[in-house]
Order: C-alpha cells, then sequence, then structure tokens
C-alpha cells in the first residue's frame, strides 16, 4: 500500500509565475463561413444554407478543403473551428 499524503492539493495555490487558463462556460461555437464568423456549429450544412436563403441548385461547397456534394449536404454537420467556402453560380449575358 502507499502512504496517505498528508498534503490537501486542492487548496494549494498556484506557483508565483504560473499560468492557469480556465475556459468556463463557452455558450457559442463558431464556423467561419465565406470569410466570416457564424455561429453554425451543429447544424447541418442544408440547415444551414435553407435558413440563409441558398438556392442549392446553384451552389458549390468547400468545408476544411474538400467540396461537399449536394448529396452530402443534409448529413454534413457543421463543427466549431470549420471553415465553409459557398460559391453561387450566376448566369448571365
Amino acid at each position: 500500500m502507499f502512504p496517505k499524503s498528508t498534503t490537501n492539493h486542492e487548496s494549494r495555490a498556484p506557483c508565483p509565475g504560473s499560468r492557469l487558463s480556465v475556459q468556463i462556460g463557452k455558450t457559442s461555437m463558431s464556423v467561419i463561413i465565406n470569410g466570416e464568423q457564424v455561429e453554425a456549429a451543429g447544424k447541418t450544412l442544408a440547415d444551414y444554407l435553407s435558413a440563409s436563403g441558398y438556392d442549392i441548385r446553384r451552389l458549390a461547397v468547400e468545408r476544411n478543403g474538400e467540396i461537399v456534394t449536394k448529396s452530402q449536404y443534409a448529413a454534413t454537420v457543421l463543427h466549431d473551428g470549420d471553415t465553409v467556402e459557398i460559391v453561387r453560380f450566376v448566369g448571365g449575358g
């Protein structure tokens, strides 16, 4: 058996010069979409596109450097820190 410790680690103050970093209560998670920070983490790509008014018939989407096919929009969940580029095709003449 190991001897019982008599030191109370919970009441010990940090050493001078030490760094303590604690993040408390992070409530929003963001995704970078076309260069702008957006609170969309946890949503599917299809949900985000629909809520933002995009016509998915005329889009190309890239997530973290990978092309996302239209058939994957509903299954692709956006995560905190993702980078998404959305390109709209515009016809003219």
